[in-house]
This record gives C-alpha cells, sequence and structure tokens, in this order.
C-alpha cells in the first residue's frame, strides 16, 4: 500500500493509504520471504517465478529466495547497448555468486512490452542478442512473435489479435538454423558450475566493453559464445577470464580460456571444433589456447558459437597437425574432406600436370594430322572410279602429290610426341595406387603399380585424335547440338576446352579398380582437380563443374549410350538430372531440348574412339515425341522390361 499522499493515479490504493509505522505492525516480515519458506516447507518443489522488474532481479533471488526472476536488465541494457553496463551487472552476480545466473529469464520481449522486432530489428542484432539468450545459464524466454516477426503489441486484455500478420519466412528459417540448434544442446549452457567471463582485449591494449564472450561446459562437451553488441568491427583476444566466486575456497579467482574449457596441456593435441552460426569447422593446437588464448575478428553484430570440440592425435593415417598449419586458423566445411584433399594432394597435382595445355596441345596437333589425311584421301576415293566422259587427269587437282609415306607418319602405330603424356599417366597411376593402399579405398580391386598398360594407353588416344575428322564423315547427320562438346579443328583455346574433358576420360579410365570406378572418382576427389585444371582452359564459372561432372557420367555409366538413356537409375542421379536440366512440375519430370542433346553427344565418346557405328537422330526424335516429358520418354523401354518379365 502507498504511503499517505502517494497513491498518484490510483484512487482506490490512495484512499487506503497508511504510514510506514502502521504498516511495520501489520506485516512484520518480508511477505515473499515467508512465502518462499512455507512453499518449501508445505509444497516442495514449487516453482516460483518472479517478475520483477526496474532493475530489481538480485534482489528478487539474493534476499527473497525466488527460484526465478524476470531479467529485465538484459532486455533494456542490450536494445539499448549499454554493453559495459551490462557486463558490469554480469561479473558483479558471478562476483557474489555464479549460481544466480540460473535463476535469470532472459527475455527480449514480453507482454507489457514493444515487440522484439520493434526492439531490435530482423537483422544481425535480433539473431545476436538471441544467441546470448540461448547460451546463457538460466531460463530464455521466447515471446509471441518473436519468432514469427510479429509486430503488433499485445495485452493480456485481448481476446485476439487485431492485426492480420503472417509469420516472416526469412526469420523463421534462420531462426529454424541459428537458434534452434542451440536450444537443443541447452544442456551445455544451461548451468553455471563451469560458467566463465572474458573481457576482450583489443591490439591496442584496452577492454572491448561491446563484447560478450563466454565458454561453458558438461562433461567432455565445451562451448564458446563471443557476441559484438555494436555496429562497428572489432578486432581482439579471449583469454584470462574475469573474477568469479570459488565456493570451494570462498575466494575470487581468475581461469584461462584453456582452464575454462579443461584443454588437456598436451602439445600434441589438435582441437577441432565447429562454428554453429557459419558451419565452418577449424583446427588448433590445445597448447595455443594455454599460451595465446583466442583472437577474434567480429563484424559489427556478429556472433561466433564453437561447439562439437574434439580431442585429435596425428598419426600417419590422420595427419591433423600438418592440416592444421595448412589451414592457419581458416575454417573449411568439413575437416575430414580438408584432410582426405591434403592427403590427395600429389595425385591431384600429377591429375592438373597431366591435363595440362601442352598435352591438350599434343592431341590436337595428331588430330589435325589425321583430319587433313582424311580431306586429302575423299579425292581420290571420289576419281577412283572416274566418268567415262572426263579425262581422270582434268578431275585431280595438279599440284598436291600424296605419297605413302606421308600418310603413315600421320597414323603411326605408336607416336614418341605422346610419349610425355603417357609417363603422366604412369605418375597418375602410381599415386592412385599409393593412395589406394595408404586408406584402404578399393581394397577388393587392389592392383600394383606394375598394372599400368602403356600401350593400351597410348592406342586409345590415338583413336581420340581421329574425333575431329569424323565430324565430317560419319557424324555429319548429327544435330549440331549433340557436337557440342566433341573435340573439333579450331582455334588454340576452343581445341583445349574441348580436349580437356576427353582427356580426362581417357586418362581416369587407365587408373586401376576400373571396375569401381564411380566409387574411386568420388573418393578420390577427382571432381575438384578437374574442374581446376578445365578452368585454366577458359572454362569458367559452372562451365567448368559440369566439364568435371560429365566426365564422371561416362566413368559412371560405361554401357551403350541406347542403354543408359533408358534406365531409371541413369534419370535418379543427380548429376544426369543437373547436366539435362531435369526438373519437376505438376506431378511430372521434364528435361531439357538443348542439355539433353549436349549429353547425349558427349554419351557416345567411348562408342567413337572404339570405332563403333552410333547414331544419335533417334534418341533425339523419341525425346521430341515425348515433349521431353520424362515419363513419357522411357515409357516404351519400360513396357518391354514389363514384358520381358512377363
Amino acid at each position: 500500500l502507498p504511503l499517505p499522499g502517494a497513491g498518484g493515479s490510483i484512487p482506490s490504493r490512495a484512499e487506503d493509504a497508511i504510514s510506514q509505522e502502521e504498516f511495520d505492525a501489520l506485516m512484520p516480515n518480508e511477505f515473499w520471504r515467508e512465502v518462499v519458506d512455507r512453499v518449501a516447507v508445505e509444497v516442495p518443489g514449487t516453482l516460483l517465478l518472479a517478475e520483477a522488474f526496474w532493475m530489481l532481479e538480485g534482489y528478487f533471488v539474493r534476499t527473497l529466495g525466488m527460484h526465478r526472476v524476470y531479467n529485465s536488465a538484459f532486455m533494456n541494457m542490450l536494445r539499448d547497448e549499454e554493453n559495459a553496463k551490462y557486463r558490469s551487472y554480469l561479473k558483479k552476480t558471478i562476483e557474489f555468486d555464479p549460481d544466480i545466473l540460473k535463476r535469470y529469464v532472459n527475455f527480449m520481449s514480453n507482454p507489457d512490452e514493444r515487440t522484439t522486432i520493434d526492439q531490435f530489428g530482423d537483422g544481425d542484432k535480433c539473431f545476436g542478442v538471441a544467441t546470448l539468450m540461448a547460451t546463457l545459464p538460466g531460463l530464455p524466454m521466447f515471446g509471441h512473435g518473436q519468432i514469427e516477426g510479429f509486430a503488433e503489441r499485445y495485452g493480456m486484455e485481448f481476446k485476439q489479435a487485431k492485426m492480420q500478420e503472417v509469420p516472416k519466412d526469412y526469420l523463421v528459417a534462420r531462426h529454424q538454423s541459428e537458434i534452434a540448434p542451440l536450444l537443443k544442446n541447452r544442456r551445455i549452457f544451461a548451468e553455471s558450475e563451469n560458467f566463465t567471463l572474458y573481457d576482450f582485449w583489443t591490439e591496442h591494449g584496452a577492454v572491448d566493453e561491446n563484447v560478450f564472450a563466454y565458454s561453458n561446459r558438461m562433461g567432455h562437451e565445451r562451448s564458446i559464445v563471443v557476441y559484438n553488441n555494436r555496429y562497428e568491427s572489432t578486432r581482439g583476444t579471449i583469454h584470462i577470464s574475469a573474477a568469479a566466486m570459488d565456493k570451494g575456497s570462498g575466494t575470487l579467482k581468475q581461469r584461462s580460456l584453456a582452464q575454462g574449457l579443461s584443454l588437456p596441456m598436451d602439445g600434441q593435441v589438435v582441437l577441432a571444433y565447429r562454428d554453429s552460426t557459419s558451419g565452418l569447422e577449424y583446427l588448433r593446437r590445445a597448447m595455443d589456447f594455454y599460451w595465446h588464448g583466442l583472437n577474434l575478428t567480429l563484424r559489427g553484430y556478429q556472433s561466433v558459437v564453437m561447439l562439437d570440440f574434439r580431442e585429435l592425435r596425428s598419426s600417419a593415417e590422420y595427419p591433423w597437425d600438418w592440416l592444421c598449419e595448412e589451414l592457419n586458423g581458416v575454417g573449411v566445411p568439413n575437416l575430414d574432406d580438408a584432410l582426405t584433399k591434403l592427403r590427395l594432394r600429389p595425385l591431384h597435382a600429377s591429375v592438373r600436370a597431366a591435363l595440362s595445355e601442352g598435352n591438350c596441345a599434343v592431341l590436337a596437333e595428331i588430330a589435325a594430322g589425321f583430319a587433313a589425311t582424311a580431306k586429302l584421301v575423299a579425292p581420290l576415293d571420289v576419281v577412283a572410279e572416274p566418268a567415262a566422259t572426263e579425262p581422270v587427269a582434268e578431275s585431280v587437282d595438279p599440284a598436291p602429290e600424296v605419297d605413302t609415306p606421308v600418310v603413315e607418319t600421320l597414323e603411326p602405330a605408336l607416336d614418341p610426341r605422346l610419349d610425355g603424356l603417357v609417363n603422366q599417366a604412369r605418375v597418375v597411376f602410381d599415386r592412385t595406387v599409393e593412395n589406394m593402399r595408404a586408406t584402404g579405398i578399393g581394397k577388393e580391386h587392389l592392383v600394383s603399380k606394375t598394372d599400368f598398360d602403356a600401350d593400351a594407353l597410348h592406342a586409345s588416344l590415338l583413336a581420340a585424335a581421329r574425333l575431329p575428322a569424323m565430324q565430317g564423315g560419319a557424324l555429319a547427320d548429327w544435330p549440331a547440338t549433340t557436337l557440342k562438346f566433341l573435340p573439333a579443328i579450331g582455334p588454340d583455346w576452343a581445341m583445349q576446352q574441348a580436349w580437356g574433358p576427353v582427356l580426362a576420360w581417357l586418362l581416369l579410365r587407365a587408373m586401376p579398380s576400373e571396375a569401381t570406378s564411380p566409387k574411386l572418382f568420388d573418393q578420390l576427389m577427382m571432381r575438384a582437380p578437374l574442374a581446376e585444371s578445365f578452368g585454366s582452359f577458359g572454362i569458367t564459372g559452372d562451365d567448368a563443374w559440369r566439364a568435371a561432372t560429365r566426365v564422371r557420367t561416362l566413368v559412371a555409366y560405361p554401357g551403350t549410350p541406347e542403354e543408359t538413356i533408358t534406365s531409371e537409375t541413369f534419370w535418379a542421379d543427380p548429376d544426369v538430372r543437373w547436366l539435362t536440366g531435369a526438373n519437376d512440375a505438376a506431378e511430372e519430370t521434364w528435361f531439357n531440348k538443348e542439355q539433353f542433346e549436349e549429353l547425349l553427344g558427349w554419351l557416345q565418346v567411348p562408342s567413337l574412339i572404339a570405332g563403333d557405328a552410333v547414331e544419335v537422330a533417334s534418341a533425339c526424335e523419341k525425346a521430341e515425341a515425348a515433349g521431353y516429358n520424362l515419363g513419357l520418354f522411357l515409357e516404351p523401354s519400360l513396357a518391354k522390361g514389363e514384358e520381358a518379365e512377363v
């Protein structure tokens, strides 16, 4: 009750005002203290939650003994960016008793306040503060419409919303990707026993009060949370903690970051951890945390949450220390993949060396010789049976003289110009065998380095060099689209772009364990070095990755193109769907005409090199008749399959 004359604008209270003496006589003891004590005895297990305000949170939990209390300081100070005040608030709390942190209910809005989106916006600041709310000890409380981004301020007297609002999908999606995973890991953040608050020291030797940095752990699960509640960027180090009450000794103590995380003091241990916000994984030596702490550069309102700590020890099979030095603090999407790429680096380097501009130029030079031979032979074929009314001499150009020795030099059984390429292919083969032995890849098809067949590769390269000559003969009736990726005689840059993928396929076909080559291709991560090599020829952006994917498609589907393109397995392959532009609409699957014809032509490369007769017009006509509807395109082949089963 108010004192006399202090009732303000509440008449009912002013009428019943009493003096302080009367109040003390009627209520000699603190009411809520009595409630807390009686509840503990009479109804144990009851949770008492206080809706305190005006920064009285400490009083309600320290003096009155409430189990939980609304933490209005969290919302107000972080919203107004009174960061130094809130850090001081946290420091004073842990200096008195860190367990009080567990009693705070942190929130960004409540029924008496403006909405979350109104106070914190919908950008990085909103999600940075929400990250603190989800990772500080205590109880996170989400307000009505916070996740959906509702703007209407509601009250307890409202029976229903007055505004017709729909959830903002981008906010819901970001909450699901950034905040929800933290809430699922609340066990790591909820307790205060191992909570450690740090100062963020800038390179100028001052503490940046705008940065909140703390660690926590539960058992072997560790976490580090850092958030910059300011628009300006900053850079600094967290190393030594703020003082906190140690209940065992009753004194204030500070800890290092390594002690806060309970890291082993072992120079052989490499720590792996993941930033929950970016999804990137990092490596760092455990001793670096002891000696140097953790250096960070933070954008305005950027938050970093480090989870999934693992203690790793290096070995010949898993050289984590080598990878740690290579990364030098840079994050990667997947550390296991990064380690595999590191082990495969010599192999990938040999692949890039074999797929060089020089080797493509050699193939193009030999191909040009074959094409010239074809052009010279054609007129002789025409005049072999001259018309009776025309003399043979008049029908032949008097200038050229094509003798047998010239033709033979253009088509040798073994062309020495290919020796360098074959030797580089041997290096690729050897390094592939080494990786298979070291990692156990393809155990069921282990081979030795002596299994490399140089003559077979040499013959395949010479056969491939005939592809350009075919475009004026055997491939003359092909649709132009199907010829797009086949080598032709042209400018140097076009020549390299066309020969690169063909050479890559021949190189892979000569590698060991051909029976499981698609699996081997993926395990040896061949897509990236192929795309990088093609990029050096001027194939840019997605086109370089498409070229690498086309190579893998030849490796994965060695059967005849006619059987391949009518297989459901082929069309279910994500690579094939990407290359053909396949998409689902109205419960049907459709594919792109030009992209289909391009892939169709590329699939003929093995048959053309083998010298088999190839015809693609019927497949193009069939696709057109089906309206590029995959179901209709496959229907005849499925029907045949059903007849065969019957």
